[in-house]
């Protein structure tokens, strides 16, 4: 990628930090999982929740979140690509830059909305060609058309979150998903439950909860970002309009990422439509353990979109050794992190199956 040379580039120690190059991973890094993983977290709460609920709607929940995730992920994995632009304009200095990249990102995402809205008469009907059990589709139409309809939420995160990561701001992206998530978690105990005078909604109050929740991340960064003083450094409500230069650019680069993702959701999501035909208890064990697995593994987003935050950095700054030792020790911390989830399942595998057991709630 090209190093933007737009304005006068600010000092390294200004636009990277310093101190060891651990503890900037790690200050950037922890933060991040939690924002990589909040529609995880949040999608995790559902299937707890709906195991407590009933068999029907866990073993429904899954294949309707993976058709879900593989009609969106082409979108999610370009908009997920602004947070590169955006270190790498602040390696550079290049303040209005980085509002203009989000504004872009903003733009792709409301575009790829509507192409994906038009998908869901075809992804409803999927269930039933693929021979599931009515009252099980029933279920699935259901939770698939309320994550579709608000699918434009993740990618709206993805690209105001990443207008502070970008810059090392991670913290602000940390506390807006854990706003997001505890009110998902209290929405999800109402709606599907019934509590506090709500209708019991099962599948639908689940779908709900996380379709409302996850608009709280992206409302809270995006009142951040026009901020009088973000407005003052950034321009950020003065670079609004639409560079068609730029978007080309995010399409050219994102969309290969965007495709590997999409490959892989795809063929999950096609494993479970054939795992649909299944019985009950058979899909909802299955179901459960890819949760856990979803929920295990997060870290492994936070870790790598560090990396690329930090390795953008370098870019920008023409810090490119470093850069390169960063990505060696990611490397050697995911493969450790492997070893420790691997003794997780091993140790306490039962112990973590039993928050799923069905009760009286």
């Amino acid at each position: 990628m090209e190093r933007p040379e737009f304005q006068p580039a600010v000092s390294v120690e200004a636009a990277l930090g310093s101190g060891p190059l651990t503890g900037r991973l790690f200050r950037i890094a922890v933060p991040l999982i939690f924002n990589q993983g909040s529609v995880i977290l949040m999608m995790f709460v559902d299937r707890m929740f709906l195991s407590w609920y009933g068999t029907d709607e866990i073993s429904a929940v899954w294949p309707a979140t993976f058709l879900y995730m593989a009609c969106a992920t082409l979108f999610y994995g370009v908009t997920a690509f602004i947070n590169i632009y955006v270190a790498q304009y602040h390696g550079a200095g290049n303040k209005k830059m980085c509002s203009a990249t989000v504004w872009q990102g903003a733009y792709l995402a409301l575009g790829a909305y509507l192409l994906l809205l038009l998908v869901i008469p075809l992804g409803r009907q999927s269930f039933t060609w693929f021979g599931h059990r009515p009252e099980i589709a029933g279920l699935e139409r259901t939770y698939f058309t309320v994550m579709m309809c608000a699918a434009v939420m993740p990618m709206m995160n993805n690209n105001f979150a990443s207008f502070f990561t970008g810059r090392g701001l991670t913290h602000i992206t940390m506390l807006s998903n854990v706003t997001g998530n505890a009110i998902n978690i209290f929405l999800d105990w109402v709606l599907i439950f019934g509590h506090l005078g709500a209708p019991r909604l099962g599948i639908f109050g689940a779908a709900l909860a996380t379709a409302v929740s996850s608009a709280v991340p992206p409302a809270i960064m995006f009142a951040l970002f026009l901020k009088p003083g973000y407005q003052a450094d950034y321009d950020t409500r003065g670079q609004r309009r639409v560079r068609p230069g730029l978007l080309k650019k995010f399409l050219k680069l994102g969309l290969p990422s965007g495709i590997h993702d999409l490959t892989y959701y795809l063929a999950v999501a096609l494993f479970f439509m054939f795992m649909g035909r299944a019985l009950p208890e058979s899909l909802a064990a299955n179901n459960i353990a890819w949760s856990i697995n979803e929920l295990l593994t997060v870290y492994i987003h936070g870790l790598t979109l560090a990396n690329t935050t930090l390795l953008a950095q370098c870019i920008g700054a023409g810090r490119q050794e470093e850069g390169e030792r960063l990505t060696y020790l990611v490397l050697k911390i995911l493969l450790g992190m492997a070893l420790v989830v691997g003794a997780v399942y091993v140790l306490f595998g039962e112990d973590i199956f039993w928050l799923f057991r069905p009760r009286v709630t």
